[in-house]
């Protein structure tokens, strides 16, 4: 039969020991030590004495390292707790479960003698009839005593989940019972209050209707305060309305307004009437930007809000952008000087010199310059040269300020005039032909192109490029000749056309025969012998029959404003008369 408690190795070891033990070494009498206690030996008493009386002999002289190594080896010798009903040999496996051999009898470790680290991996612990129970996010403990002797505090849940406290004090008295509420709790009504089932001592209820607090003393509902939260102060710092600028500077409105309990404020605005065409409006906090479109007129309303989260306070401001309030003109057909009125800084001027005369010769129209953004000072006077029109008329210039700044050039001979700014067109040339040079005569420069050239055969020639006058055309030898049609002054249109000749050598040309005017451009006249030319700008027509030439039309000077850049300006944009509507001289 197998040893199977190895008492015949064991046995062995044991004479083995008592050999060597009496000539051990410090370091070897701690191993020896050591291993006893695996092999259940060291309450042998064979053993115990042999390392006992090894031990005694070594500690004589021994250092203070040897010293430390024996008293380990005594301390292997003494096994297990002396005071213990249960002896353990080894934890180094356990393959089944830890259990008394009675119940509510041995302890886990003692007051001097304690376990460092627990280390659980469960669900539960059992402490007699309560437990403790590792939840998804904690513990769940059925209640909690904080405290001890007669100062205690149990925890524990209502049957609503409510956390209940109940307490004595140092004396050992009770304390009122308090719920303390993990949420607002609230009613509607004040019948819902009275109709609670059981409140704790200390409930605290808000009655949402009449917005006050009540609290449970124990006997009854008592009211606390009357909830209330204060609006935030009137706003100020407002006007109840605003003229925008017109050249597009922005207008800052700062608010003020304040809340009585001290919280914090945030500001918005809406658009309550009309619409902002083009204008912006924009907040940081308090501080409102408003800016205006320069193109679009306008009016809205701004509602300006606070709120402190509960109460709110509103203004209301109405605003206007009016921009063609601010326009304004000038036209001028004779030499002067022009001032500033007040407000006006920039100016937009069109310029046509005037048509030439040449005695009996068909001669070339006027120039058409223009030019935009012009900086005037408000007050200052500014130089406005118009050139004229009529008979024996060459070099009839028209510019405003200097020839430099902006200028139609007068035609001068059969030559068209040219033009200086920033877009424009030269005048037509006029054409002579036969003894009299009966010819027609050349028409206004356009707003993007030349005027028509006068011809001296059949038929006219209409206006190069958009706005310029046309060209007059002749009849024959016989003095039907024709000027040339002149341009307007109030914004690019449509082209003039060339007049035709006269259809019979004895008769009156039709009106056809002279040049219509472009962009609005008078159209040339013609009668025997003698045809003038169109306002502004048209070449005079050559004479007849030995007759003198027609007169040629006068030059122009238009200045207008309002606005800011790009508002208005030429050639198309906000041109027209109609775009002013104050008294302008126009």
């Amino acid at each position: 039969m197998p040893d199977s408690n190895l008492n015949s190795s064991i046995n062995s070891i044991k004479s083995n020991l008592l050999t060597d033990i009496p000539t051990a070494t410090v370091t070897e009498l701690l191993s020896i030590a050591k291993s006893l206690k695996g092999l259940n030996l060291w309450n042998d008493s064979a053993i115990e004495t042999a390392v006992n009386d090894r031990a005694i002999t070594l500690l004589s002289g021994a250092t203070s390292e040897e010293i430390i190594k024996i008293s380990s080896a005594i301390k292997s010798m003494r096994g297990p707790d002396i005071s213990s009903d249960v002896e353990i040999t080894s934890l180094n496996t356990v393959t089944t479960d830890l259990i008394p051999d009675t119940d509510v009898t041995h302890d886990l470790g003692s007051s001097t003698n304690r376990f460092n680290d627990l280390y659980l991996d469960g669900n539960t612990i059992h402490l007699g009839n309560q437990t403790i129970s590792k939840t998804a996010t904690g513990l769940s403990i059925g209640e909690l005593k904080i405290g001890s002797g007669t100062n205690t505090v149990s925890l524990t849940p209502s049957s609503d989940g409510v956390l209940q406290m109940t307490g004595t004090d140092s004396s050992g008295n009770a304390v009122a019972q308090i719920e303390n509420v993990p949420s607002i709790q609230s009613v509607t009504n004040f019948n819902d209050l009275l109709s609670i089932a059981n409140p704790a001592t200390g409930t605290q209820m808000m009655v949402t209707s009449t917005n006050r607090l009540f609290i449970y003393t124990g006997t009854g509902w008592y009211k606390i305060a009357d909830m209330a939260n204060e609006s935030p102060t009137a706003i100020t710092g407002i006007n109840s309305t605003y003229d925008l600028a017109s050249d597009g500077t922005s207008t800052t409105i700062t608010a003020a307004s304040s809340d009585p309990e001290g919280f914090p404020l945030t500001w918005s605005y809406a658009i309550t009437a009309g619409a902002l065409n083009g204008t912006t409006v924009s907040n940081v906090d308090n501080v409102f930007t408003i800016t205006p479109s320069t193109v679009n007129e306008t009016t809205f309303t701004v509602t300006f809000s606070v709120t402190d989260g509960v109460g709110t306070a509103t203004f209301s401001s109405d605003f206007t952008l009016s921009l063609y309030a601010e326009a304004g003109g000038r036209l001028f057909t004779s030499s002067t000087t022009w001032t500033a009125p007040a407000d006006v800084t920039l100016v937009h001027a069109v310029c046509v010199g005037a048509g030439a005369e040449n005695g009996s010769q068909a001669s070339g129209g006027g120039g058409l310059g223009w030019k935009n953004d012009i900086v005037v000072v408000p007050g200052q006077s500014y130089t406005v040269v118009v050139g004229q029109g009529g008979g024996n008329k060459n070099n009839q210039h028209s510019y405003f300020i200097s020839s430099s700044t902006v200028m139609g050039r007068g035609g001068n001979g059969y030559s068209g005039g040219t033009w200086v700014g920033d877009g424009g067109g030269n005048g037509g040339d006029g054409e002579g032909s036969g003894t009299y040079q009966e010819c027609g005569g050349g028409g206004a420069g356009g707003y993007t192109g030349n005027g028509g050239d006068g011809k001296a055969g059949t038929t006219g020639q209409a206006g190069n490029g958009q706005g310029g006058g046309g060209g007059g055309s002749m009849a024959n030898s016989g003095g039907y000749t024709c000027g040339g049609g002149g341009v307007g002054v109030y914004g690019q249109g449509a082209n003039g056309v060339g007049g035709l000749a006269g259809i019979h050598p004895n008769q009156h040309p039709t009106t056809t025969s002279a040049g219509t005017g472009g962009s609005g451009g008078e159209n040339a006249l013609s009668t025997y012998g003698h045809a003038d030319a169109g306002d502004y700008g048209g070449g005079g027509g050559g004479g007849g029959s030995g007759a003198g030439g027609g007169d040629s039309g006068t030059g122009a000077v238009r200045i207008i404003w309002g606005g800011g850049s790009g508002v208005r300006a030429f050639p198309s944009t906000n041109t027209s008369l109609a775009y002013s509507n104050t008294g302008t001289g126009e």
